[in-house]
């Protein structure tokens, strides 16, 4: 199903789904002895970003290591930027643009979005 909400803001199709994820964060309080990966949920995606479903607010502009399980034995293992962050009644959502993804990632990626449409 397409998401229609804030298409004016968007380049690309987002499509709803509901996917494991995990972020750790990089940003100003950075510390090794904490560095561990929080869970999340996505809301929506598509070729350039995801929205994710957190717990806690994340920074715009913050970095994150990003790991989004499409299937049991696929995953995606990416770089992305929060672009935006809100309270919602579950939480927050958050709006993340991916930096960089492997040829790999980026394969898996389009081939689950040609599934989604």
């Amino acid at each position: 199903m397409i998401e229609e909400d804030y298409s004016e803001r968007r380049v690309d199709v987002r499509y709803k789904n509901d996917l494991t994820a995990e972020y750790k964060l990089f940003g100003e309080d950075f510390d090794l002895l904490s560095f561990q990966y929080k869970k999340a949920r996505t809301k929506d995606i598509s070729k350039r970003g995801v929205c994710l479903q957190v717990d806690a607010v994340i920074r715009e502009g913050d970095v994150m290591r990003l790991d989004l399980e499409i299937e049991e034995r696929k995953k995606i293992n990416t770089f992305g930027e929060v672009e935006w962050c809100r309270k919602v009644n579950e939480g927050y959502i958050a709006g993340i643009s991916f930096i960089s993804l492997s040829p790999h990632d980026s394969e898996t990626l389009s081939e689950y979005l040609r599934m989604l449409n």
